[in-house]
Formats: structure tokens, C-alpha cells, sequence
């Protein structure tokens, strides 16, 4: 008896103890590249960002590099090499191509100068499959939701295993000029299609697509982006650190990247990811 009284004075003391401010000093480390740019199946330009990092504890918005040189490379019907030097744009701070269009099945390989160094990367633009329906049904408040409008989102994964899928759910209130797309870090969704393999999407990435109760006169856009397994990873890993939280936390950790110094000597990393997705998307239009 007296020894689980032990053990739970020593518990409580833990858990509710006193509480004091330490001051914690990291040692500020060097600056490394970090890379942010996606292909689609859409019509361009598509933008690549470069950026500094920043240290832990600074909040400051990340410095922007400009000076860099960027190709991507796609390749024609006959293996024929199509190289696109991006060009900075000043208004999107970022490298954007003149003459890439997105293709299913093609992959792309960016080539990238900057701090000294040469960095590549590469991305297969995979196939994606259409959202069949998107339908809207009216739901009274219940237990941790407010009464409004939920969508429901229709579509078929590809037989065959090793697709991967970010889903993008936008809205648009009658007063909106353009589309808002719900970018909080809660809203990130991927999946593969270990569970899906030809057949639809099911709950919750069904149900995913409602961050909040909509409005008669919204409109609501389901987006399924194809990524390859190196984004989805990606994503994973970053869902994991974003969640990464409470008591019993782990370390913070580098999520993964696909930016590679081509000098395996070079002290100098690179951190972000390039990707391709095939895109598919519905709106639907909520009405009483």
C-alpha cells in the first residue's frame, strides 16, 4: 500500500508540480536551401519557390533567393531532352516556367543552382482519377458541430497498387472574387490506396471535405491530386510533426525531402520537396 502511495505522490508531483520559465539557447545554424514547386496537368506556369531557412526559434518570414538558376527537364516522344529555364518573377517571388505543360506519366527532373551548389530532384506526374459526384445534404447541430451544409465526395481509386492522393477542399461565399482553399495545417489529407484499390474512397476521406458547415450560395470545390511516394511520405512525416504533441511527445524531427545535393561530399543540404500531380476536380453549389 505505502508503495503505491509512493508512486502516486511521485505521479502527481510530475504531472502537477510547480512549474518554472527556462530560458533554452540554441546554437543558430547555417542557412540551407529549401525548396517548395509543383508540376500539374494543368495549364501553366508553374512556380518553384526558394527560400532560406530560418533557425528554430525565428518567426520572421524565411529571406527569398532570386540569384539561383532553375531548369526543369521534361522529355519528348522520342527521349528527345526538353529543358525550361524558369525565370524569377518579382509580384510571386518565385522561378516560373515559360513553356512546361504538365503530362500524365511524364517525369520531371529539376536542376537547380544556387548557394555554389547543384542540386536535382525528380517527380512523376501520376494518373488521377475524376471525382464522379460531389452532393451536399443539410445537417442539424449535433454533438461538436454546428447546424449547416456537408458535402459528400464521389470517386473511383485506379485498380492496381502504389497510388498516392493529397486531398483540397476550397470554398467560395457569394462574396468571394476567388475560391479560398482551406490551408491549415489540420486540413492536410493524403492517402494511399492500401485500402481503396479499385473501389471508392471511403470514410473519412469520404467525409473529408468539411472543415467547417457551408451556407446556401457557397460553392464548393473537391480537389484528388495524384502524388508520387516520395510526397506522400512527405506529407505523412509533416502530419506527424504537426501532430506531434502533448506529455508524451517525441523529439522534433527533419521531415524527409527529395532535393538532393549532386556532390555526396558537400556539407550542404537542401530541404522541401518538388512534386507532380495529376488533378481532378468537382464543384458543387449549395442550395436549400
Amino acid at each position: 500500500m505505502k508503495n503505491i502511495l509512493f508512486v502516486a505522490s511521485f505521479l502527481a508531483l510530475i504531472l502537477f508540480g510547480c512549474e518554472y520559465p527556462q530560458k533554452v539557447t540554441l546554437d543558430n545554424g547555417k542557412p540551407q536551401l529549401a525548396v517548395d514547386g509543383w508540376i500539374y496537368n494543368t495549364p501553366g506556369p508553374y512556380e518553384i519557390k526558394l527560400t532560406f531557412t530560418n533557425n528554430y526559434f525565428d518567426n520572421s518570414s524565411p529571406k527569398v533567393i532570386s540569384d539561383a538558376k532553375v531548369v526543369i527537364e521534361d522529355k519528348d516522344t522520342l527521349g528527345n531532352i526538353i529543358a525550361d529555364t524558369l525565370v524569377f518573377n518579382n509580384s510571386k517571388q518565385a522561378f516560373v516556367t515559360t513553356k512546361l505543360n504538365g503530362t500524365i506519366s511524364h517525369t520531371y527532373t529539376l536542376k537547380i543552382s544556387a548557394l555554389g551548389e547543384e542540386f536535382v530532384s525528380s517527380s512523376k506526374l501520376n494518373r488521377v482519377p475524376p471525382v464522379d459526384s460531389l452532393y451536399s445534404e443539410f445537417e442539424k447541430a449535433g454533438l461538436g458541430n454546428d447546424e449547416g451544409y456537408a458535402v459528400t465526395f464521389v470517386a473511383r481509386d485506379f485498380p492496381g497498387r502504389g497510388d498516392y492522393y493529397r486531398f483540397k477542399v476550397y470554398r467560395k461565399k457569394p462574396a468571394d472574387i476567388e475560391p479560398i482553399l482551406y490551408n491549415k495545417p489540420e486540413n492536410l489529407t493524403v492517402a494511399d490506396d492500401q485500402n481503396t484499390d479499385g473501389f471508392d474512397f471511403i470514410p473519412p476521406i469520404q467525409f473529408s471535405f468539411n472543415p467547417e458547415p457551408y451556407s446556401p450560395g457557397d460553392v464548393v470545390t473537391a480537389e484528388i491530386i495524384s502524388i508520387d511516394r516520395n510526397a506522400y511520405l512527405f506529407f505523412d512525416e509533416a502530419i506527424e510533426q504537426i501532430n506531434n504533441g502533448g506529455l508524451f511527445a517525441s523529439p522534433p524531427a527533419n521531415v524527409r525531402t527529395n532535393i538532393y545535393n549532386v556532390n555526396p561530399n558537400s556539407s550542404v543540404e537542401a530541404v522541401g520537396l518538388f512534386g507532380a500531380g495529376g488533378v481532378s476536380r468537382r464543384d458543387v453549389l449549395i442550395q436549400k
